[in-house]
């Protein structure tokens, strides 16, 4: 039997002072990552050659091959071989892209083109206002990937927080191929320096608890599109709305009104209006303006919740017509995204990240 430390536990509530919370993040070479990177790379090419492109792809990836599913409506054929070599996968490719149906269409031009329920949400536990434990993980797993470990692995921190903020983090556990490093304890030994500015004196940190991990990524594993749904957004700690992101173009509101939420959300988190702010959107097929706005401040806020919806309707596009140009989602730069989160990273690819 493996030796595991001994479990820690907690039951939320709002009489405890101390609890935990946790988050994953994974590394480049993650089967499901690999997949949502195809994903975003099928629809950068279509992009590229036709901004009105409307695309949804699918990918399952496996030793077996690289199988490409969806919806696509455009004027342009990318070369789908040529754009995916970019990602240095040597396995067979198989394209089942069909046409988008006509209602879709029909729909997009009276207003959004599915029923969504879009969710934003930033806090003041970091910089980035993003909750603690996500960016946490996140910064371990860039570190990883900084030291050529990989490709294949995943990072899990989980961080105490006493009266509703973060003041420690409590465990981190790495779960890293490394083909390269002879042994676990060598690997821990590697790791330990690198690690100290998130440990403290009493961090349990625990690194490939199975033993060693030198096979992994696709050779091991089936990745699909869309399966990092939580650790793609903002951990464990908020909802989701329930629409993955990756390998869909900027009329598909599960991506471009979840973007523009995190965008309102950090935007008035930023200027004070609140310390933490989650926002919902629902949107109705061929409904233009948004069903329901939900807001939940904790207690947080300077405004009242109906102030807030005011000044979200008062300063923000909210239509799809609206959106679209305002985050610049017809741009071939979505690659960037499928890795590493689609909210708390900083380039010119997340515009939706920008302050006002």
């Amino acid at each position: 039997m493996l030796d595991f430390p001994t479990c820690k536990y907690h039951i939320r509530g709002a009489l405890l002072s101390r609890v935990l919370f946790a988050a994953e993040s994974h590394l480049r070479g993650h089967p499901d990552k690999l997949a949502d990177q195809i994903s975003d790379l099928v629809l950068d090419s279509y992009l590229r050659g036709d901004p009105e492109a409307k695309v949804a792809c699918e990918t399952v990836v496996s030793k077996e091959g690289i199988f490409l599913f969806g919806e696509v409506k455009s004027v342009f054929l990318p070369n789908f071989e040529e754009e995916i070599s970019k990602l240095n996968l040597s396995l067979p490719l198989v394209v089942k892209l069909h046409t988008q149906a006509p209602e879709l269409s029909e729909a997009l031009k009276r207003g959004a083109n599915d029923q969504v329920i879009a969710i934003g949400y930033a806090c003041q536990e970091t910089p980035e206002l993003m909750p603690k434990p996500i960016q946490v993980a996140r910064e371990v797993m860039h570190k990883l990937e900084e030291e050529n470990l990989g490709p294949d692995g995943k990072v899990l921190a989980i961080v105490e927080y006493e009266r509703g903020q973060p003041v420690r983090l409590d465990t981190l556990l790495i779960s890293v191929q490394h083909p390269k490093i002879a042994s676990v304890d060598e690997l821990r030994d590697s790791l330990t320096p690198l690690l100290t500015r998130w440990l403290d004196s009493s961090t349990r940190l625990i690194i490939n608890p199975l033993g060693p991990f030198i096979k992994g990524g696709v050779l091991c594993d089936t990745g699909l599109t869309g399966r990092k749904s939580v650790s793609d957004a903002y951990g464990p700690q908020v909802a989701i709305g329930g629409g993955a992101f990756s390998g869909k173009d900027g009329s598909k509101l599960d991506r471009t009104a979840a973007y523009m939420a995190r965008h309102i959300a950090k935007n008035l988190v930023n200027e004070g209006l609140a310390r933490k702010l989650h926002l919902s959107l629902s949107y109705g097929i061929a409904i233009p303006e948004p069903l329901n706005i939900e807001v939940e401040t904790y207690g947080t806020a300077t405004l009242s919740n109906e102030e807030i919806v005011k000044e979200i309707y008062s300063r923000f596009p909210l239509t799809t017509e609206e959106m679209i140009p305002y985050l610049e989602m017809k741009k071939p730069r979505f690659l960037e995204t499928a890795h590493g989160g689609h909210f708390g990273q900083e380039g010119e690819a997340f515009t939706w990240e920008r302050l006002l």
